[in-house]
């Protein structure tokens, strides 16, 4: 059932919402709303895998704002994405439930801001379905989320600046509703795959934005995603030979105990985790149906199972990232017989033709891939661990385009402005045009109204990346015009970036990304029109106007000539080699070889130059090859390594044992390398290198100091080093009356450091070789003899270096009493910074003091006098007993 009311999933009973367990720290993910009766303040909030998030905001379900941005520790600070930023929104979450929202109204001469406290009324269900959805050819963005209740809410613009909201129940995979605010427009969406859709949509928004046609239909493409997901699952083994038992498993982490999955086979079950067996070869598309009674979700993964047979085998591999973790929702395409998405895991696999040969690439907005694919020739046996590393790329902005229109210095409100490629805006009636445009993009702007001529005619924008404000225009009244248009197009398909260029003044276009082209002329323009792009012939290669007056459309132009490749290649003894750079001169730009040693590079048709392979220490054969307008695929054209680089090798010992942690280091640019636990090296150098290699290891001498070479050719074995010096140590111990004391420092000087004397009171310690200083023990207030040991160049381990304790800290102790019981809880202060201690139950009392203290003890406790009031002590070098103190009186 489809709900037109923008408030109902607002007002939906709170019994409909469910806990799920896997809630990640800081999931934002949801519907908030302000604590105001009514709600006045809405906020759709999800963000994404790649860091980013996206804030909707709507205080009617007619107005919207759109935030996009990243997070900084647990605040979302940023400005509306319409061409006038007209509000600036600060959001500071204080739990994954509440937060506070501070929007700014900047539209006003003095901007005006509004706080409120707002909480995620319905949490989101991260889905297949969930994230941005984008046709980047019609500039149609989309922002989908599944909700806990069931609900889903699907939300799109063209420009940053005009919304649409629809929500509405899925049923199975497929969205169907009118849009919330008046119900004037439907969408349709139909969710094909993981990442893939469907959408129809309609009729012409009011406000005249979308103005290319009266409705949208096509396919768009998910781009960005919420991780991980709260409705998923996975198959063990996803492919095999026939016949094939597959177990699979329910992910989900939402507890919507109902299911029905769907093998592809026509098989169905209603079991938690099934296993099913697959009897037949092909490919299998399986679906999981998941509800609670009221809120349901379907989950597709196309082409999830491949079952091989004898004239079938399996191309099998995983994407990660560079730290090992699985990239799902990757296209892996296979030349000339499609392609398969990767699973949670990273996963994929694809049954091909026994014999197959082609290339498979990985592809994913937001992802560069290493290596860019793999090259296949005639494949009979199954591969598998045919893997990728993806290493992700920030959301790029979608910079905005604005500015003003006038006439006479007035605003020319009506005013359409044409974004080559993207669809066309109109001015409003302060004269104000903006669209947002993909990051990167690159065409023309160009106004038109009926009457009016414009200075400048258009504006180009080359890989535009930032705001582009100001970009005013000035009208000025002219005669009629008239357009023509077409399409560039080869084997059904458009051509982009092909240059229609009109002769006598007319001015020039470039077709869009379906390769349709629209032009404005004067009223009567005679001349031709030529397409033109780099290495391509088309047919017509131009047509010829004489006096038009009315609109020229279906001037369409066929290519007839296309750019060719040149492959080959590179190997040594029948194995290919890897990372190998093919340069192309004359502009034909590099390729680098794959892991089998493949090259494949695509030229202009005609293309004149050289093909020259490099890689470092290598020389190949031949060194380049030429070529003179081609006009066909070069095939086989290989090249075979010549010349390798080579190796220093070795050992570095003592006594015939191998030294570790060696640093080898080679001049001339040449590096370094260490020693292993066994003190064996070995290093790689250029074919022809010349330097000297030098063993280094602090404290340590080696024979020979260094080794020299001239231009190897050849790997160099056995070479060798040998220690002629050691790190010595020092070492005894530390006792009184024979028995080791602990915990002394053992300080040595000019660098040396410093170690303690363990429970036995012995120590030992390295230094370097030839190392000068002296030793001194330390403890609070201990006197040791000798006071130090002096060291001059030692060359040899020195033992037996021991040190006496000549005085201990002294004790004082004795009783306070009356009539022969002792008093408790006295207070004996020893002066000086002896401390402190207070009689026990009995009166007796015992303090530790520095040997040759000198001071007084005074006893105390309130309402006391003793006799002595206090004791004096001159340079104790004996414990002190017996000091013992009488109460005599009682203070009134």
């Amino acid at each position: 059932m489809c709900r037109r009311s923008f408030w109902a999933v607002f007002l939906v009973s709170s019994c409909l919402l469910f806990s799920f367990s896997g809630l990640a720290h800081a999931d934002y993910h949801g519907i908030w709303k302000d604590n105001a009766t009514g709600n006045t303040h809405n906020f759709y909030i999800q963000s994404y895998s790649t860091g980013s998030m996206v804030v909707i905001y709507t205080l009617d379900a007619v107005n919207f704002y759109a935030f996009l941005g990243d997070l900084s520790g647990t605040t979302f600070e940023q400005d509306s994405m319409d061409p006038l930023h007209a509000l600036s929104l600060s959001i500071d979450f204080s739990s994954s439930t509440e937060a506070t929202a501070l929007i700014t109204d900047n539209t006003l001469t003095f901007p005006v801001s509004t706080q409120v406290a707002i909480n995620k009324v319905f949490p989101a269900v991260r889905t297949q379905h969930s994230g941005i959805w984008k046709n980047t050819a019609a500039g149609l963005n989309l922002y989908i989320q599944d909700y806990t209740t069931g609900s889903t809410v699907i939300v799109y613009t063209y420009d940053g600046e005009h919304f649409q909201a629809f929500l509405s129940n899925m049923t199975g995979t497929t969205f169907d509703c009118h849009n919330m605010a008046d119900g004037s427009e439907f969408m349709q969406c139909e969710f094909t795959d993981t990442g893939t859709a469907d959408i129809t949509m309609g009729p012409e928004m009011s406000s005249g934005v979308r103005n290319l046609s009266a409705s949208f239909s096509g396919e768009v493409v998910k781009l960005f995603h919420p991780d991980p997901l709260d409705i998923d699952f996975e198959a063990d083994p996803i492919s095999g030979e026939a016949p094939l038992e597959v177990e699979f498993t329910d992910l989900s982490s939402v507890d919507r105990p109902s299911v029905l999955w769907s093998f592809g086979d026509g098989i169905t079950s209603t079991d938690s985790d099934p296993t099913h067996t697959y009897d037949t070869p092909g490919s299998y598309t399986v679906s999981l149906f998941c509800s609670d009674g009221t809120a349901e979700t379907t989950t597709m993964k196309s082409d999830y199972v491949l079952v091989t047979g004898p004239d079938y085998v399996t191309v099998s591999g995983y994407v990660t990232t560079a730290v090992g973790v699985g990239l799902d929702l990757v296209q892996v395409a296979f030349s000339g017989i499609g392609g398969v998405l990767t699973d949670s895991s990273g996963y994929y696999a694809m049954l091909v033709p026994s014999g197959w040969s082609g290339t498979v690439a990985p592809s994913r907005s937001g992802y560069t891939f290493s290596p860019t694919s793999h090259s296949f020739s005639g494949v009979t046996a199954n591969l598998t661990h045919q893997d990728f590393t993806g290493t992700p790329e920030t959301i790029p902005a979608s910079p905005i385009i604005s500015g003003t229109v006038n006439v006479g210095g007035l605003p020319l409100a009506g005013v359409v402005v044409t974004f080559s490629g993207l669809g066309s805006t109109v001015t409003n009636s302060l004269g104000v045009y903006g669209v947002m445009v993909p990051s990167g993009w690159s065409g023309t702007v160009t106004p038109s109204s009926a009457g009016y001529t414009f200075t400048p005619a258009s504006r180009s924008y080359v890989a535009a990346a930032s705001d582009q404000t100001n970009q005013d225009y000035t009208a000025s009244a002219a005669s009629a015009s008239v357009t023509v248009s077409g399409r560039v197009s080869w084997a059904g398909s458009g051509i982009s970036d092909v240059t229609m260029t009109f002769s006598n003044g007319g001015g020039s276009t470039v077709t869009d990304a379906d390769g349709y082209y629209t032009h404005t002329v004067d009223y009567g323009w005679s001349g031709t029109l030529t397409p033109s792009k780099t290495g391509m012939v088309f047919d017509p290669t131009s047509r010829s106007y004489t006096g038009i007056t009315s609109d020229q459309t279906d001037q369409d132009y066929y290519l007839i000539s296309l750019p060719r490749s040149i492959s080959g290649r590179v190997s040594w003894g029948g194995s290919g080699i890897s990372g190998v750079t093919m340069s192309f001169s004359n502009g034909g730009g590099s390729t680098v070889t794959d892991s089998g040693g493949y090259y494949s590079h695509t030229l202009d048709y005609g293309w004149s130059g050289t093909v020259t392979p490099s890689k470092t220490g290598m020389v190949f054969d031949p060194t380049s090859r030429s070529y003179t307008g081609i006009t066909s695929d070069q095939t086989d054209q290989d090249y075979y390594l010549i010349s390798l680089p080579r190796s220093i090798s070795g050992r570095v010992s003592w006594g015939g044992s191998g030294i570790s942690g060696v640093t080898m280091s080679f001049s001339n640019g040449g590096g370094s390398t260490v020693t292993d636990s066994g003190g064996y090296y070995s290093h790689t150098l250029d074919y022809g290198w010349s330097g000297t290699v030098t063993p280094s290891k602090t404290g340590m001498v080696f024979d020979p100091t260094s080794r020299s070479y001239t231009g190897i050719t050849s790997d160099q074995t056995n070479q060798d080093y040998y220690l002629i010096s050691l790190p010595r140590s020092i070492s005894g111990r530390v006792s009184w009356g024979g028995s080791g004391i602990s915990g002394v420092t053992m300080s040595f000087s000019n660098g040396g450091g410093s170690t303690v004397t363990d429970s036995g009171g012995y120590y030992s310690h390295t230094v370097d070789y030839g190392w000068s200083g002296t030793v001194t023990p330390s403890k609070t207030g201990m006197v040791f003899d000798p006071t130090s040991r002096s060291y001059t160049g030692i060359t040899s381990d020195q033992t037996n270096q021991d040190y006496y304790l000549i005085s201990l800290p002294r004790s004082i102790s004795g009783r306070v009493s009356w009539g022969g019981s002792g008093i408790s809880g006295v207070t004996m202060s020893f002066s000086n910074g002896g401390g402190s201690t207070v009689t026990d139950s009995d009166g007796y009392y015992s303090h530790t003091v520095d040997y040759g203290w000198s001071g007084t003890v005074t006893p105390s406790k309130t309402g006391m006098v003793f006799d002595p009031t206090s004791r004096s002590y001159t340079g104790i070098t004996s414990d002190q007993t017996n000091q013992d103190y009488i109460l005599i009186g009682l203070e009134s």
